[in-house]
């Protein structure tokens, strides 16, 4: 009987760095990774180039949601933008990933939506 993974997703695992490469490295690229040939996932980068077109998205969680000086719309259309700038590229559109827990209120959707708006408005 094959041995069972008792291994479980923490916090670290999605906040950027060592940790975060190893979970992608280990776990996700074996069954997305560059034995496919289309796009070099295996940089780990923030972006990635597909016909002189750089691509990034990215989802995030924070607690508190609401912070001094700005709070998750802000943080996460600021943070997409800056992994396109970082690359030398000039930012032409946005995706944008939302992880809404169940239960979350449609007013805080709305001020963080808009604080998202404002960004976006500043930048294109």
């Amino acid at each position: 009987m094959p041995q069972k993974n008792e291994k479980s997703i923490s916090l670290a695992d999605g906040a950027g760095g060592e940790k975060m490469d190893e979970l992608i490295s280990e776990y996700i690229l074996p069954f997305f990774g560059n034995d496919r040939g289309e796009i070099p996932l295996s940089s780990l980068d923030d972006s990635c180039v597909v016909d002189d077109i750089v691509f990034t998205t990215d989802s995030h969680t924070v607690k508190p949601v609401f912070f001094p000086g700005g709070d998750l719309g802000s943080l996460s259309i600021s943070g997409t933008i800056n992994d396109l700038l970082a690359t030398g590229s000039e930012p032409l559109g946005l995706s944008l990933a939302m992880v809404i827990p169940e239960g979350y209120k449609l007013d805080d959707l709305e001020r963080l939506l808009e604080s998202a708006s404002e960004i976006l408005e500043e930048t294109f």
